[in-house]
């Protein structure tokens, strides 16, 4: 009897390799070809509150936009990056202060009116607010800012002491603003406030930080795109038909000996 033609399994083998490598994250050509990115930042240019371009690489600085004439403006920022909005207060000669929401690609900005300044600012990319603390009276208070009216609803009182940080950070998964509060025995503590529910949990730190940044826990692997699982599954299944393809030729050829 003759053998059917050998179907060439080694390379269906070697697809499906691919296709889990690509799954676990080594490097391809997508990856390489992801840009740094920009900073983006405020300061006045004679009287006008304007917002820069600053190239991780080069360190090349170029304006974006004016964003007002005005006699003050706010180091405190925020910014969407899937709206691509950078957020800015400034305080116009009324003693008003207006947050603008502006384009970083294309410029063009909006602004409201809001009735009470935050320290702090973080964007929630779950509401679409901004969060931010300040005191009121004794009370480290946390706020949370409505971008499109301005509007400020207050979420919890995180504590009462003599001294707050607006030094913050977010977590948008657990839903957790982290603030600093320095009480009345000088002693720092740590809040992590739930943003909707106002509860929060404190630790004693024994050293206070500064430009502080929320990074969560570095996985094992990369949380794949939807592409990826269905790339994987093709993958194994080639893998396995080219093991059972081998197996199954070898017994052919024994029963033909």
């Amino acid at each position: 009897m003759s053998a059917a033609k050998r179907p060439n399994f080694g390379m269906f083998a070697f697809l499906g390799l691919a296709g889990v490598l690509n799954l676990i994250g080594l490097p391809n050509v997508a990856y390489a070809q992801s840009t740094a990115g920009s900073l983006y930042g405020v300061r006045f240019v004679g009287s006008t509150w304007t917002l820069f371009r600053q190239d991780i690489g080069s360190g090349a600085t170029t304006p974006v936009a004016n964003v007002a004439t005005a006699p003050q403006g706010s180091y405190e920022s925020a910014i969407d990056p899937t709206s691509r909005r950078f957020f800015t207060f400034v305080i116009d000669n009324s003693n008003v202060t207006r947050l603008y929401a502006v384009n970083v690609d294309t410029g063009s900005s909006t602004s409201a009116t809001v009735n009470l300044g935050l320290g702090g600012i973080q964007f929630d990319p779950v509401t679409q607010a901004l969060y931010g603390v300040r005191f009121v009276g004794s009370t480290w208070t946390l706020f949370r800012q409505d971008i499109g009216s301005g509007a400020t609803t207050p979420v919890a009182n995180v504590a009462t002491a003599p001294g707050g940080s607006y030094e913050s950070a977010i977590d948008p998964t657990s839903r957790r603003f982290f603030t600093f509060v320095i009480d009345n025995s000088n002693v720092t503590r740590l809040h992590a406030v739930n943003v909707d529910t106002g509860t929060s949990t404190s630790a004693i730190v024994n050293l206070g930080l500064g430009g502080i940044q929320f990074v969560p826990p570095a996985s094992l692997f990369p949380t794949p795109a939807p592409s990826s699982f269905v790339l994987v599954s093709a993958g194994l299944f080639l893998v396995v038909a080219a093991m059972y393809g081998r197996r199954g030729l070898s017994k052919i050829r024994k029963r033909d000996a």
